[in-house]
């Protein structure tokens, strides 16, 4: 078969086609196979974005026709020359590809991070029991109901409200959750977001990369429904379960189980130990042929992502499984060490006015000291302004009437960013979005349009943006 050659003023998205293979590399083995030239390290150090700066100006993106089947086999590349495939090494190398690798090459469409994608977005709950750990509260194994957000087709499914994903509670838990909410439960469980229940899975683009959602304590897995029915959009496969005891309500048909404070101590085994599982779990998922993601989930680009006690679920699991390749904490509470060097691709995101974070043994200042001794690439650091502990997040729809000084252990309410004055939390919510976006797909598709996108700061005044000198 014949090879066309094209040259690339800029790097593109491509995907190598059945008839390639990856390389068999040795010691200086780069990611998807590649040999980088040029192995050896460089320091490493963060600053920060200006507004309107391009580091990086480049021509207009070159584009090519054709529709053909792609392999999960994806890395970005610039074409230089007429036989030379390389992608920027963080210090200045390049990876090649052989010369026996001739194919056709497909350009994948690029989406902007900061507008929805091209999917719409399907939406189904399920329920997952680990059988090798039991609870005497509520005298049950370790019980997981599971939203999972996915690429679906047009016309299929019906809206989706937060009753849907709650589930049918029984009357007394309706009760106490009317009183907790200062009697806007209902109201709340009629919201409708932009997924559509049971829609038909989108297997077009399959398989997908996979992430793992992780809430905040007391909580609930759909707290950041926004996020993650953007990255469905975007082509991400978005598994979100609750973590027993420490979720507000831990519903199913067999048990209804509300938060317990006790269960927070256990959860700093408990948290990370439910990343290995779920993985395991959608290991089986992909393989059952009656499963609806059968053969849809792409496990080898599997990231994880949480906002606060869920942030530290994510940087305790992160460097214990070697199957996360990437790591997303938003406004994490730190409580236990995390490790020097960190070479996992990073984002951490904060929120400028956190009480709630700066009253739990100094969180912020441990996570910010967190990233900066890593050595990631690409770590992507995002501060929104403005901004309290719940602004990136849809857990001021879901119950601000909980809030009060036991969220900062002082005299006076902490500030939780659902205030009046401070950003609006859709706004927070689409900066965290789509940075988030740019970020996994950098990290998990090796598209370098998207690091392009997180090169200068996309939203000047309302969050400030810096970056692993190694990202470019």
């Amino acid at each position: 078969m014949e090879t066309e050659i094209i040259a690339f003023s800029r790097p593109v998205s491509i995907s190598v086609l059945p008839e390639q293979k990856e390389t068999k590399g040795g010691s200086n083995e780069g990611p998807y196979g590649l040999e980088w030239e040029s192995p050896e390290d460089c320091p490493r150090k963060a600053r920060a974005i200006e507004p309107g700066e391009d580091p990086r100006k480049r021509g207009e993106t070159s584009k090519m026709e054709g529709s053909m089947k792609r392999r999960t086999f994806r890395f970005s590349a610039i074409l230089l020359g007429m036989f030379l495939v390389s992608v920027p090494a963080g210090c200045g190398g390049t990876a090649s590809l052989p010369a026996d690798m001739g194919a056709d090459i497909a350009v994948e469409p690029f989406f902007s991070p900061d507008e929805p994608g091209p999917y719409p977005v399907g939406i189904r709950r399920s329920v997952h029991v680990n059988p090798e750990r039991y609870h005497l509260y509520g005298s049950s194994f370790r019980t997981h109901p599971t939203t999972i957000w996915y690429p679906a087709l047009e016309s299929s499914g019906r809206p989706n409200t937060l009753k849907d994903c709650m589930g049918e509670l029984p009357e007394w838990a309706v009760l106490r959750l009317e009183e907790m909410t200062g009697g806007s439960f209902s109201d709340i469980e009629g919201l409708e977001t932009a997924a559509f229940r049971d829609a038909r899975f989108d297997r077009s683009g399959a398989p997908y990369p996979v992430l793992f959602f992780s809430h905040g304590v007391s909580s609930n897995r759909f707290q950041s429904w926004d996020q993650c029915e953007h990255l469905a959009s975007h082509g991400f496969i978005v598994v979100a379960p609750d973590h027993y005891g420490t979720a507000l309500v831990t519903n199913t048909e067999e048990v209804v189980v509300f938060f317990n404070p006790l269960m927070v101590p256990t959860d700093l085994i408990d948290r990370p130990a439910d990343v290995g599982f779920f993985y395991r779990e959608l290991e089986r998922m992909d393989a059952d042929p009656d499963h609806f993601l059968h053969q849809g989930l792409d496990l080898s680009r599997f990231g994880i992502l949480g906002h606060s006690w869920g942030g530290f679920t994510c940087m305790a699991a992160a460097p214990e499984y070697t199957f996360v390749k990437a790591l997303a904490a938003l406004a994490p509470i730190m409580t236990t060490p995390f490790p020097e060097p960190f070479h996992k691709p990073f984002f951490l995101l904060q929120n400028d006015t956190d009480d709630i974070c700066d009253a739990s043994l100094e969180s912020n200042a441990r996570a910010r000291s967190a990233f900066m001794n890593c050595r990631a690439d690409p770590g992507i650091y995002v501060r929104l302004l403005n901004a309290g502990h719940f602004s990136p997040s849809n857990v001021c729809h879901l119950a601000a009437p909980m809030f009060g000084p036991a969220f900062s252990g002082k005299a006076d309410p902490a500030r939780t960013g659902c205030e009046p004055g401070f950003m609006d939390v859709d706004r927070a919510n689409r900066i965290a979005a789509a940075y988030l976006t740019a970020f996994f797909k950098s990290a998990l598709a090796g598209d370098f349009r998207y690091r392009e996108f997180m090169a200068e700061n996309r939203f000047p005044g309302e969050a400030e943006l810096y970056r692993l000198d190694s990202l470019f």
